[in-house]
């Protein structure tokens, strides 16, 4: 019974059993976001949230970040769209999970007065499960190539989001059953690759993880007062959360294999700059190649990029915050004048600058050839041949 045992182990788990090096890597998880948090106050997305949310108010309440409280919901959305606006935060365990675990998990202990360590204890569970749920959906039916398969979202940070909660609100095991049953039936559709298709890139990004945070927070107050959800939500060969998620398959051992002992939690990367996660090594090459060999901008008369994604080298050029993140060739461009500060790439006054616009004409996007990848190597690491 895998969500029986998820469950069990999200209630049954302290703070004293996580090892130093998941410890380490959730308070870097939660510094992470906090600085995201506060960068992605100047996109556009995040004021809109934020209009929207400020005014809400109830009995259980947390902070948005700069505002002040909010209802627990609320500010719960209002957070992870901040934190998620200008996709600078870290990736993993599994999908953008943490931003919806740490905003999930912070508006909770506002609302409880919880201490720093029930609040740490509460991210670590919710990371654990929501990444164990992830990486179960993608192992299975993964490819080397890296293409995004013709349905994919991220459903299980839904999970990390209702575990989170439903710790610090203090649910009971069989509350937290349920509470992941009802979290299951509460994730957004797939629509990632629909997102990554679309000429113009909607605020909602990949999956709407903003309306999942606040899914799995009221999935948690629900069962909380008695509302049941399904106790195997994730179980079913043929019919289960994997597959109304859209993955291809499910990595059974994944999901429960040496629980409490092997974690998933550290498995994470931090990006170097506000890009796609694959873009963010491509970048950080090309800084380091022109550092070593002293070269400046306009030095450089083409680039080559050979990479095992395909790469959407013609889309238009960046008019608002979201096609500059989207954009391979603007967000080169970028890193290679090292625009400061970071989080200014997203801004109108840097995507419109002239001497950005002219080296993208330089880039040019091609497949990798036949011998190239000769390994494979973890997401978390950045691998991108």
């Amino acid at each position: 019974m895998y969500t029986q045992e998820l469950a069990e182990f999200a209630h049954d788990f302290r703070l004293a059993d996580l090892p130093a090096e998941a410890k380490h890597e959730a308070l870097r998880i939660l510094i992470d976001c906090l600085g995201c948090g506060v960068a992605g106050l100047i996109a556009p997305g995040t004021s809109i949230a934020i209009d929207f949310a400020k005014d809400q108010h109830s009995l259980l309440e947390g902070n948005i970040i700069g505002q002040g409280p909010a209802s627990l919901m609320s500010a719960a959305y209002a957070n992870t769209t901040a934190i998620n606006s200008l996709d600078f935060d870290v990736y993993g365990p599994e999908a953008h999970l943490s931003p919806v675990v740490v905003a999930a998990a912070l508006a909770a202990g506002d609302a409880v007065s919880a201490s720093g360590s029930d609040v740490l204890a509460a991210m670590a569970a919710g990371l654990e499960v929501g990444g164990r749920i992830g990486a179960a959906l993608r192992r299975a039916g993964g490819t080397a190539t890296g293409e995004v398969g013709a349905v994919r979202g991220q459903g299980n940070v839904v999970f990390g989001a209702a575990v989170a909660a439903g710790r610090l609100l203090g649910l009971d095991r069989e509350q937290m059953h349920h509470a992941l049953g009802i979290a299951g039936y509460s994730a957004t559709v797939p629509t990632m690759r629909k997102f990554l298709e679309s000429v113009n890139l909607p605020m909602t990004k990949y999956d709407h993880l903003a309306l999942m945070t606040q899914n799995g927070v009221q999935a948690a107050l629900l069962a909380q007062r008695g509302f049941t959800g399904d106790v195997e939500v994730l179980e079913g060969e043929e019919i289960g959360f994997w597959r109304f998620a859209g993955a291809q398959g499910c990595d059974w051992a994944a999901l429960t294999e040496r629980l409490g002992t092997h974690w998933v939690l550290p498995e994470v990367t931090y990006k170097h700059y506000p890009a796609v996660l694959y873009n963010n090594s491509i970048i950080y090459e090309v800084q380091q190649l022109m550092h070593d060999a002293s070269l400046a901008p306009d030095a450089i008369n083409r680039l080559e990029v050979r990479t095992f994604r395909r790469m959407a080298a013609n889309r238009p050029l960046p008019t608002q915050y979201l096609e500059a993140w989207g954009n391979a060739a603007y967000t080169i461009a970028a890193g290679v004048y090292d625009v400061r500060p970071l989080r200014s790439w997203l801004e109108p006054s840097t995507f419109s600058r002239a001497d950005l616009l002219a080296f993208m004409k330089r880039i040019e996007f091609k497949g990798l050839r036949d011998g190239e990848v000769t390994s494979t190597g973890n997401y978390w690491e950045r691998w991108a041949p």
